[in-house]
């Protein structure tokens, strides 16, 4: 409604401005007839159509602008800069067309019926010439009303039944709504239609991954790869693959591989190097990315990297630097709640239970879909174990542990609440599984030792402490 009302305003100024700029040139007999007893020979009818095209493809420029810009991809500013470069290259040599053809018909008395022209063709393409489907369902996405973005993408789908653009958000947005079975029954209808789309075809790999499908996925990312090496991004998904069995040495293969890597690419194969235990070269490698970034960013997007930065300090063990730069992530993105519990993470480890508690409140009093409220019932067990709730700890530690996320982290700490409640033999069982996951899980490995220990089995102990020691893993939290 705010573009189509501005629309209106924008047509009506520039139309009649121009026009009327020189009223000393109006004719005496429009002053008491009205535009439609004007009289138009062939010369000024054939102008008329001319004027009128231009306006049409004025029109169509503005739609095209809006559309580009709504569509998601063009919430980057170098997208909205070029969506108004094009529309600019296009208006600028209409509006020349425009002026000249407004003299011709000031020349020739028939002044008035120009700028009506104008206004109700610009009117008319402005309206129509984009995809108010389409519009709405991406601002509708960038607001997190994926259901309603959901309705949009689908209405606009029946009309465009084999544009894979809009079955790729559509899908985008099932994610962020957790439901993937929907998702992946959007990108089955798309292939249905066109089984040739590359990004289609690795949005479905994606999904796999998600719901644990992983050799599934393999076998399709190996097959697009394969077909089209030009495509690096399927490198990228492929290292989340890998990320999610734990296989982090193949993730930086891949990720390495890349030879014009994204932003977010660098940033995973920090995350990798994580993985590996190998904090100090992801730390180096994670400054030099922060030194070196030369693009603006989107506000979403700076907080998810000021949120990652949190967490590199955390990896640092800078805790008070972490909480500042996970409380400039949620000012500059109030609904991210991975910054919220992560900075709960650092009240923790500081002795600010009542800070952390705080933040734990506040993002349970939300909806929160599955993967979130695990991360949540995750960090509340640590706070409930920090404050003395044993029991209550152990409790949402298992609430934790679910399908989602990482499953090793949540099964180390189902160990820990499972140990300080004396069900030691539970307690091996969870973080064996978690180190069956994750060999490289030095928390778990760390726990473990401990577990050892109580359980008199000092060997165990002491070859679990020796890879602990050989990764130079400090616990961040003593008991």
């Amino acid at each position: 409604m705010a573009f189509r009302a501005f629309s209106i305003v924008w047509c009506v100024v520039l139309s009649t401005v121009p026009a009327f700029a020189q009223p000393s040139r109006w004719p005496a007999e429009y002053k008491r007839a009205p535009f439609y007893a004007a009289q138009f020979d062939d010369t000024t009818i054939a102008i008329w159509l001319l004027l009128s095209v231009c306006c049409l493809l004025a029109g169509v420029g503005i739609g095209t602008y809006k559309h580009l810009y709504s569509k998601g991809e063009s919430s980057k500013p170098e997208a909205r800069q070029k969506a108004l470069i094009v529309v600019v290259l296009l208006l600028v040599p209409i509006a020349i067309v425009y002026s000249s053809l407004v003299q011709f018909f000031q020349s020739s008395g028939n002044v008035i019926f120009a700028p009506l022209v104008f206004s109700f063709s610009v009117l008319f393409a402005a309206i129509f010439s984009y995809d108010h489907n389409w519009a709405t369902a991406c601002d509708k996405y960038k607001k997190r009303d994926y259901s309603g973005a959901i309705k949009h993408f689908e209405l606009e789908i029946a009309k465009q039944r084999k544009n894979p653009e809009l079955y790729i958000w559509c899908t985008n947005a099932h994610i962020c709504l957790d439901q993937f079975e929907d998702a992946m029954a959007v990108c089955d209808r798309a292939l249905a239609l066109i089984p040739d789309d590359i990004e289609i075809r690795a949005q479905r790999a994606g999904i796999l991954i998600e719901i644990d499908k992983v050799d599934e996925a393999l076998i399709e990312l190996n097959r697009i790869i394969e077909l089209h090496p030009e495509y690096e991004y399927l490198l990228e998904i492929r290292s989340d693959l890998f990320t999610h069995q734990y296989q982090f040495d193949k993730a930086i293969e891949d990720l390495d591989a890349m030879k014009k890597p994204s932003l977010w690419s660098k940033i995973k194969r920090c995350q990798a190097h994580v993985g590996l235990n190998q904090n100090e070269i992801a730390a180096k490698e994670f400054h030099n990315i922060m030194r070196n970034l030369d693009e603006q960013l989107p506000r979403q997007n700076m907080a998810e990297l000021m949120g990652f930065s949190g967490w590199m300090r955390i990896i640092e063990r800078k805790f008070d630097i972490a909480t500042q730069e996970f409380t400039t992530a949620i000012e500059l993105d109030p609904q991210l709640v991975w910054a919220y519990l992560n900075r709960a993470y650092c009240y923790l480890v500081q002795g600010k239970h009542d800070l952390a508690r705080n933040d734990i409140a506040v993002v349970q009093a939300k909806t929160l879909l599955a993967r979130k409220k695990q991360y949540c019932d995750f960090m509340y067990s640590l706070h409930l174990w920090r404050t003395g709730d044993l029991s209550g700890a152990l409790a949402a530690a298992h609430a934790a542990n679910g399908i989602y996320g990482d499953k090793a982290m949540y099964l180390s700490n189902l160990g820990l609440m499972q140990m300080v409640n004396g069900q030691l033999d539970e307690a091996r069982i969870s973080l064996d599984c978690a180190i069956a996951l994750n060999p490289h899980d030095a928390e778990a490995h760390y726990q473990r030792s401990r577990l050892f220990e109580k359980m008199g089995l000092s060997e165990l102990a002491a070859s679990d402490r020796a890879k602990v020691e050989a990764w130079k893993y400090h616990p961040n939290f003593e008991w």
